[in-house]
């Protein structure tokens, strides 16, 4: 919770986390092979993020942590496409910012999926369910990303 340094809104929700994810590029060409180096990065500006006094127990941090975790599995898939997208010297500096713009989409329509399902955390079955999922998805990728 030290990591919550906004002001809490008054508004009905506990806590608010703002999760998210950018990458960093490095380029270079030899001998006509374009070689790209992707580095993703997971972010929780700590200033955007706040919490309740009443709403700081474990159950309400886990809900939050789970954006994060949306954030990083949304990283991973991007990753992903990136190293299966058919990068040309002609074409590689304008596949990227469509790709990473597709997963920005993707990342707010899942988060949006997660507070619609689980009612912002209030219904802990559909977190429960969310839960798995999510522990699932990132194991996965920590196997994929040992590979």
């Amino acid at each position: 919770w030290d990591d919550f340094r906004d002001t809490p809104r008054n508004n009905h929700f506990g806590a608010e986390i703002f999760a998210g994810f950018g990458f960093d590029q490095n380029t270079n060409i030899d001998n006509g092979v374009v070689n790209v180096w992707i580095t993703t990065k997971v972010f929780m500006p700590k200033s955007g993020s706040w919490v309740k006094a009443e709403s700081k127990n474990a159950y309400t941090l886990n809900h939050e942590q789970r954006h994060f975790d949306i954030a990083k599995i949304i990283a991973d898939r991007f990753r992903k496409k990136i190293l299966s997208a058919k990068l040309t010297l002609e074409n590689y500096e304008g596949r990227l910012g469509p790709i990473y713009l597709d997963a920005l989409r993707e990342m707010k329509a899942l988060q949006t999926q997660y507070d619609s399902e689980t009612r912002h955390g209030l219904d802990k079955e559909a977190q429960q369910r969310w839960n798995t999922k999510i522990d699932q998805e990132l194991r996965v990728f920590r196997q994929t990303a040992m590979l």
